[in-house]
């Protein structure tokens, strides 16, 4: 583990092996770890959850990867404007 982990939507725990790009399992009460999924293209220094996505951003790459639930595996640009709304409301 390189101390990077997030809990998902179901409450459990995953630990992420940001070099290697392997995300695993966490038992919580044996403790034991199981590799649930592998990306290309890391160092990866984030990992969380929405809903059944998993997202992971990069080191030095301004880029998110998020795998969602039927596989499919999206690039997602930061600062992309499909993403990104255009305008903001300001604070009252």
């Amino acid at each position: 583990s390189d101390g990077v982990g997030a809990a998902d939507t179901d409450g459990n725990y995953f630990d992420l092996a940001n070099v290697a790009g392997e995300i695993f399992h966490v038992d919580l009460a044996s403790g034991e770890a199981t590799l649930a999924w592998t990306f290309e293209g890391g160092p990866f220094d984030n990992l969380a959850f929405r809903g059944s996505t998993v997202y992971l951003s990069r080191f030095g790459d301004p880029t998110i990867v998020a795998l969602d639930a039927d596989a499919t595996t999206r690039t997602i640009p930061v600062g992309d404007p499909a993403v990104v709304p255009a305008t903001t409301e300001a604070a009252a």
